[in-house]
């Protein structure tokens, strides 16, 4: 990594954060909107209960600890209502996830500032080597945390069909298996044409985790992207990319990301 790269990258991330500023954007409008759903569907449900009368006329439910209960059981039965309410959770775990990527992106910014001002400071007093040294230093920690970046979070599983009850989260399908040294000294640089589903941060601030669905044969895999890269997968979630990628030893790690 050298100067230049780490002063472009400085140039770039307020763009960047305006891109995962407006995607968080679209998914707090997404998130209000189910919200809605669901508050309709209650709406719905408590008026039906209301205004149930039995064989003499009167009201059914008699009191608020009836209605309230029966209301609960009709909710809890309804397949609409409770897929409404696993896309709010969805919806509510992606903004966690894009909120630790836009701080992350924040942090990775302030180090890079922090950088250039010690690395000038070197420069001015002569130390080159130093500034070197410390160049060096910085740029190594980013690669070997990509290096060994594997994640312990499952792939996100399909979505699930409509069920007349609530029932836990099925177990979700494990990550792909990493690839021997062997075969990754012999894979080279590949392009592949995907739809990135999902991006979550990773361990350390500008590495992120994403699945993305292959183009062509529909498969997901694990993609690895850092800082540029990374922010370019998470301004990309929903959206078809292509990427220039290499075998990592948990997964693709990508190399460039572009629209496609």
């Amino acid at each position: 990594m050298e100067v230049v790269g780490i002063i472009q990258r400085l140039g770039e991330t307020p763009a960047t954060l305006e891109r995962m500023v407006r995607a968080r954007g679209e998914k707090c409008d997404a998130l209000h909107d189910y919200i809605d759903r669901q508050k309709a569907i209650e709406i719905i449900v408590a008026g039906k209960v209301a205004s149930e009368r039995d064989a003499a006329g009167k009201p059914r439910f008699s009191n608020e600890a009836l209605r309230r209960a029966e209301e609960a059981r009709r909710l809890s039965v309804s397949a609409e209502y409770q897929a409404v309410l696993r896309e709010v959770a969805e919806a509510r775990r992606q903004l966690r996830e894009l909120d630790a990527l836009i701080e992350g992106v924040q942090r990775r910014h302030r180090s890079d500032t922090v950088l250039i001002g010690l690395i000038t400071a070197l420069l001015s007093a002569g130390r080159r080597e130093d500034a070197e040294v410390v160049l060096q230093a910085y740029a190594g920690q980013a690669e070997a945390t990509l290096a060994t970046e594997p994640e312990a979070t499952p792939e996100p599983a399909a979505p699930a069909a409509p069920v007349a009850t609530p029932a836990a989260p099925a177990p979700e399908p494990a990550d792909p298996a990493p690839v021997t040294e062997t075969q990754a000294a012999t894979d080279k640089d590949d392009t592949i044409t995907a739809v990135v589903l999902e991006v979550r941060p990773g361990k350390t601030a500008g590495t992120v985790r994403a699945w993305a669905q292959l183009s062509n044969d529909e498969r997901r895999v694990a993609l690895y992207g850092k800082n540029g890269v990374g922010e370019a997968l998470a301004a990309a979630v929903g959206k078809r990319v292509k990427a220039k990628v290499r075998q990592g030893n948990a997964g693709l790690i990508a190399l460039r990301v572009d629209p496609a």
